[in-house]
């Protein structure tokens, strides 16, 4: 939509796959997306499906919030009241497709990068707890894309060890974007991909997914 194209990488990994995402129009130029991840064991297509149907209806309402998108399905989870929580990793997002203006927040989810058109890629290392652990906010962080500027966002498959949270070793996947940096559109996160796939030591599913403008 406008200037800005989203491209996806999805590799599933098994038969219960936990990563879902969606990219969605509200408007002539808002664009609101999410990546996610639900970690809890056999309760990923059940939550996945609920969490999707959701969310875009909570979209629509407030455009520009990815802060408040998050905090309304984290109360959604909840509303649940299910004996245990599903834990939910996901990094959430809105686009101004006229003006460049983007927001992001994340909950557990691994550090988008933004891979600007010059100079070096930069982790957004935003703070932020799992959906369905406690009732609590998600800070945002916002910048504006530049013609030629990428946002690359991941599941916690795209670290070697699969290991889940807002820290963890996310070199593997910087080396990448160095590598491959050149590319662009789909050639780009499918490149990222191939490069992780043959590096990675578990089962889970490998997602990526980028905004350019």
């Amino acid at each position: 939509q406008g200037s800005a194209r989203f491209f996806v990488s999805h590799r599933p990994r098994s038969k219960s796959a936990g990563d879902f995402y969606d990219v969605r129009c509200c408007d002539e130029k808002w664009v609101e997306f999410f990546v996610a991840d639900v970690l809890t064991p056999d309760t990923s297509g059940l939550v996945s499906v609920f969490v999707s149907q959701s969310l875009p209806l909570q979209f629509r309402e407030t455009p520009g919030s990815p802060k408040e998108l998050l905090a309304r399905a984290n109360r959604a989870l909840f509303s649940l009241e299910l004996a245990d929580h599903p834990l939910i990793a996901m990094v959430a997002g809105t686009l101004n497709t006229r003006t460049g203006a983007l927001a992001v927040a994340r909950a557990g989810a691994p550090a988008p990068v933004l891979v600007p058109q010059f100079g070096e890629p930069v982790v957004w290392q935003l703070p932020g707890p799992f959906l369905g652990t406690s009732e609590t906010t998600y800070p945002e962080q916002s910048t504006t894309l530049q013609p030629g500027d990428k946002l690359v966002f991941v599941s916690d498959g795209t670290r070697l060890d699969g290991t889940p949270g807002p820290t963890g070793d996310d070199q593997p996947l910087l080396q990448a974007i160095h590598e491959h940096r050149g590319e662009s559109g789909q050639r780009f996160v499918d490149a990222l991909a191939r490069n992780l796939l043959p590096q990675v030591r578990h089962g889970e599913d490998i997602t990526i997914l980028a905004v350019e403008v």
